[in-house]
């Protein structure tokens, strides 16, 4: 007999603080619950999460500017670092939650465009 995969869609239990980091990450992505459910799912919770905050408190629009990754790299590692976040993410990671992020955020898919640190 077949092993049956599991259908990982099925059921997802989140904690009470899950829900509320959803929540919060629903907000500042400027999505649904769902959305966000959806998100974290493809790149975890916490990790989701972090980016949200890191881009909310650290890129503002900017017309006509362009981060490059490299500083948009470093911005983050260091952000994390001064936040004591241990586990670190890959650049790989932090470019394609920065695409999903921007594109959530400012309906932009071109990750550093028309954006800047904050001073």
């Amino acid at each position: 007999m077949k092993p049956q995969r599991a259908n990982i869609w099925a059921r997802v239990d989140f904690t009470p603080r899950d829900h509320d980091l959803l929540k919060i990450i629903a907000k500042h992505l400027r999505i649904t619950p769902a959305g966000a459910v959806e998100y974290a799912l493809e790149f975890g919770l916490v990790n989701l999460a972090r980016g949200a905050w890191f881009f909310e408190k650290c890129i503002e629009p900017a017309p006509s500017s362009r981060l490059s990754y490299e500083d948009l790299w470093a911005a983050f590692q260091e952000w994390c670092s001064s936040h004591r976040l241990k586990r670190q993410m890959s650049s790989d990671e932090v470019a394609a939650m920065g695409h999903l992020i921007c594109d959530c955020m400012r309906g932009n898919q071109v990750l550093c465009l028309d954006v800047r640190l904050r001073a």
